[in-house]
């Protein structure tokens, strides 16, 4: 089974192939991107998996929330290839692609923040059981829009923070929670591919075959989408 994941919600796009537990190959930028550019990249990530379009059996893309631009380009170009080749994609929220990134075992829950302007954050918070790669996800903080305060008060338990929203607030974390709070490396902080391509085969192999509604995950009220 081949999956394409197109990870496009963070200033980092990101795709990858994969074929059953493998990584097939997977490419990362940091340039503007737009719909056309992800087409001509996937093929360029296909031709190193060496495979082809047609060898494709499920898109997972990632539904955000994060870059409003970047997610509907994702999304567009997921749709088009899903019309094109028919075949089913699988979404998934970038705040479980962030958690994804944590080695789990330590017993802490992983708290990911995720910078939403207006001094708000999105966040949710993951409790994790079992350890690596035999491990469980589950959500103590659904995906919410909250500021630093509102979301501090809702920690109870150590966590691990991760997230680019700890560019900004990581030293006030550290004086507001210094006995709670630990933080994922940077390398950790962003979406990546390969870990929505696993959550995607995880679900897929669960018997979740596809996403019906492939839409933003948008946490901001909808005055708030249209202002600059």
């Amino acid at each position: 089974m081949n999956i394409l994941a197109i990870e496009s919600s963070s200033r980092i796009l990101s795709l990858a192939i994969r074929s059953g537990a493998k990584t097939l190959s997977q490419f990362k930028s940091q340039e503007k991107f737009k719909s056309e550019h992800i087409i001509s990249l996937i093929k360029k990530v296909l031709l190193k998996a060496r495979l082809t379009l047609a060898d494709l059996d499920y898109i997972a893309v990632d539904l955000g929330p994060g870059s409003f631009t970047g997610l509907r380009v994702g999304i567009a170009a997921a749709k088009a290839l899903r019309l094109a080749l028919k075949i089913k994609i699988i979404g998934i929220g970038s705040l479980d692609c962030i958690a994804d990134n944590i080695e789990r075992g330590s017993g802490k829950d992983i708290c990911v923040i995720v910078d939403a302007r207006r001094s708000n954050l999105y966040c949710a918070i993951f409790h994790t059981t079992g350890k690596t790669p035999n491990f469980k996800l589950t959500k103590k903080l659904p995906y919410s829009l909250l500021n630093l305060r509102q979301l501090l008060k809702r920690i109870k338990s150590p966590c691990i923070f991760a997230g680019d929203g700890l560019s900004d607030y990581q030293e006030l974390i550290k004086r507001e929670m210094a006995d709670l709070a630990s933080f994922a490396p940077k390398n950790q902080w962003y979406p990546k591919a390969d870990h929505l391509a696993k959550l995607a085969d995880n679900l897929i192999m669960g018997g979740k075959p596809g996403t019906k509604n492939i839409l933003p995950i948008y946490l901001y009220p909808k005055e708030c989408q249209i202002k600059p």
